[in-house]
């Protein structure tokens, strides 16, 4: 299995409703799964936000 470095191989954006994700597949059932129906409910309210200390 070839080995993806998420900082060199992989673009990262946010995503809105506008994002289509439907023909998102990386062979892993449950990640695809997420993307297709779970990522911009998650990213909508900010589950996958990072908050830094003041």
């Amino acid at each position: 299995m070839e080995r993806i470095l998420l900082a060199s191989d992989c673009t990262i954006y946010p995503i809105d409703s506008k994002t289509d994700l439907s023909s998102f597949q990386c062979g892993d059932s449950d990640l695809d799964d997420f993307f297709k129906n779970d990522a911009y409910l998650y990213s909508k309210q900010l589950l996958g936000k990072r908050s830094f200390p003041h």
